[in-house]
């Protein structure tokens, strides 16, 4: 899997692209999104779901909190995607 940010460029910018992928490493995903829409992980980072390559050395964690924020940049290109724990 492969993975970049785009700052700019299109209308669709800023954007994280997710892309070349195989089915096994997407499976892994919905498996990893499953646990923390379960509240069995709290947060885990892609590169521990897969292997990537970073093509810019973007990096991003996945994580639930109470306020779901939304996807914040905590440095240069090393995200955090923060979605509302449910109660």
């Amino acid at each position: 899997m492969k993975i970049d940010y785009l700052k700019d460029g299109s209308e669709r910018c800023p954007l994280i692209r997710l892309y070349d992928f195989q089915s096994d490493e997407a499976r892994s995903l919905i498996k990893a999104f499953e646990s923390l829409a379960n509240g069995t992980t709290n947060e885990i980072s892609l590169g521990a779901i897969v292997p990537i390559d970073n093509i810019d050395g973007t990096q991003i964690t996945f994580g639930r909190n109470e306020l779901g924020q939304g996807v914040s940049e905590k440095e240069r290109f090393r995200f955090a995607l923060a979605l509302p724990a449910e109660q």
